[in-house]
């Protein structure tokens, strides 16, 4: 169970660092991605950017393991709890 917790809290931070990194270099680097028009309605707003090479390799190879670590924590949980209700 504590396997699977510390999954779950290293995806989530993974997560949460990925975001706060990958806004960050956005911001700077590509400021007019992130900026929105108030005169324009939202469903209008319809804008593909395509935005390469901005951030670092390493920003993205953060986001990467997230989701797969947050899924393995919670199935490790799953498995831990179901070994305790049938033992």
């Amino acid at each position: 169970m504590r396997w699977g917790i510390i999954l779950v809290a290293i995806g989530i931070a993974c997560s949460i660092v990925h975001a706060i990194l990958l806004n960050d270099f956005l911001r700077r680097n590509v400021p007019e991605v992130l900026a929105r028009d108030s005169g324009v309605p939202s469903q209008r707003q319809s804008r593909v950017y395509l935005v390469q090479g901005v951030t670092p390799r390493w920003v993205t190879l953060l986001g990467l393991p997230a989701i797969p670590l947050f899924l393995l924590g919670i199935v490790l949980i799953a498995i831990s709890c179901l070994v305790t209700v049938l033992h």
